[in-house]
């Protein structure tokens, strides 16, 4: 997979309502996509083999 295939997918698995989580936790959305840690992991390992 390239980096823009990857970002894509990511994009993808994004929800709206983890930008609210973040916040939560002082994290600034402004550069965040908004996945949620299990999916980000699932696609690291899927890139990673």
């Amino acid at each position: 997979m390239t980096v823009n295939e990857i970002i894509k997918e990511l994009e993808a698995l994004s929800s709206p309502d983890h930008f609210t989580k973040l916040a939560h936790f002082g994290i600034k959305d402004n550069n965040a996509i908004g996945v949620k840690i299990p999916d980000l992991r699932n696609t690291a390992m899927k890139t990673c083999v």
